[in-house]
């Protein structure tokens, strides 16, 4: 079972909506089944998935004891969780994080075998990424940077990656447009690719950052199996 943890301690940086997008996208792509887990309390992901499973009467990808009520009450833990998907067969998971320091972020890093932070282009946003690479630099889980929000055809968006640079992690060479379309199929429990077909640019974003992690994911597992000969 893979686990992709999705970690920024910035609010509205796109944790969320790249989330539930990414689990579609890895359904498509065959990584399926796919479960998401929702540490997040506004629950935004167990939300959209109970709207997926009313409005298209589908079951993945799905949230799995992802909330308040049943995590880490009642001595469940999220290892606990992950015992439970191996169990149901699950392939992919997909963490979704709150957007604090605390605890569940610093596990759900430790889970991943590679964990993504979104950010967006903005200055403010770079200084704001400190504190979730220094999570993933007490866990050593490998990483990398997928720029959002950015603007259509501005070069702030490959000036916003040059800066990345600096935190020394990966940098996915797609950039989140910011587009309505991404935000607005959320609404009845589907993702862009299955809402506005047609919308090919916000599916292009969504399918090639996927890639990349994949690629990335793929590249980690080459270098493991080379260690151990």
């Amino acid at each position: 079972m893979i686990v992709v943890s999705i970690l920024s301690q910035k609010g509205g940086a796109g944790k969320t909506t790249l989330s539930l997008h990414w689990a579609v996208e890895a359904e498509r792509q065959g990584f399926g089944p796919v479960a998401i887990i929702d540490i997040d309390p506004q629950g935004s992901a167990r939300k959209w998935a109970e709207r997926r499973r009313e409005n298209l009467k589908l079951e993945t990808p799905i949230t799995i004891k992802a909330d308040e009520d049943t995590l880490w009450r009642n001595d469940v833990s999220m290892s606990d969780v992950m015992v439970a998907l191996e169990g149901e067969k699950i392939n992919m998971v997909i963490i979704d994080t709150m957007p604090r320091v605390e605890a569940p972020c610093v596990e759900a890093a430790r889970l991943a075998d590679f964990a993504v932070i979104p950010c967006g282009p903005s200055i403010l946003d770079i200084e704001a990424m400190g504190p979730s690479v220094e999570i993933l630099e007490s866990t050593g889980t490998p990483a990398g940077v997928v720029v959002t929000q950015a603007r259509p055809n501005s070069s702030i968006n490959a000036a916003a990656a040059g800066k990345l640079d600096s935190y020394g992690l990966q940098i996915c060479p797609t950039h989140i447009v910011r587009r309505a379309a991404l935000m607005d199929s959320l609404i009845d429990g589907k993702a862009v690719q299955e809402w506005r077909p047609s919308d090919k640019a916000a599916e292009r974003d969504i399918t090639n950052s996927w890639v990349w992690i994949a690629y990335q994911m793929e590249r980690l597992k080459d270098e493991q199996r080379r260690q151990t000969g």
